[in-house]
């Protein structure tokens, strides 16, 4: 009985078409999704490669940006150390001039922008830092005829302002 099924279907054209096309029809969709599979396997290599150099390069900017972000907190702290350095310059004016007030307000100002400075930031001592504040603080400019004392005083606190901005 199986060989007459067998026999009549070989010998009928028409069913050996179709079966021909099935097959052939399965075998070209196998071959189909193997190749699609081997093109996405091979794009998503790519992509990967591609991914993993957009992450070196952003790991490469977020280092610059740091480094960027701690040049700048110096820049800061040498500018406010400077500005320190400054008003005890103008003070230094104001005693040759005997506004011994205003002289008084710049030492003020300089020792307020000591307060603002950030030690860490230029890799200083915050003990050195507040000594010279307290230094500032207790360095009044007072009404004298010899103002040579103070100027002196006001000159080293100067001087070491501008050892500490270096």
């Amino acid at each position: 009985m199986l060989d007459r099924l067998l026999g009549g279907w070989r010998r009928n054209p028409l069913a050996t078409g179709l079966v021909g096309l099935t097959v052939g029809l399965l075998l070209a969709y196998g071959i189909g999704l193997w190749q699609r599979h081997a093109a996405l396997s091979e794009r998503d290599a790519v992509h990967q490669t591609a991914l993993a150099a957009k992450d070196a390069e952003l790991a490469a900017a977020e280092a610059r940006h740091e480094e960027c972000e701690q040049s700048l907190a110096a820049a800061d702290a040498r500018i406010v150390l400077l500005r320190a350095r400054t008003e005890v310059y103008r003070a230094l004016i104001d005693l040759d001039q005997r506004n011994f007030g205003l002289a008084n307000e710049r030492l003020k100002a300089a020792t307020a922008a000591l307060q603002a400075l950030d030690p860490a930031a230029l890799g200083l001592d915050p003990a050195s830092v507040t000594m010279l504040r307290e230094q500032l603080e207790a360095t009044p400019v007072v009404v004298a005829s010899d103002l040579e004392v103070q100027r002196l005083a006001l000159l080293e606190l100067s001087a070491r302002l501008g050892a500490l901005a270096k």
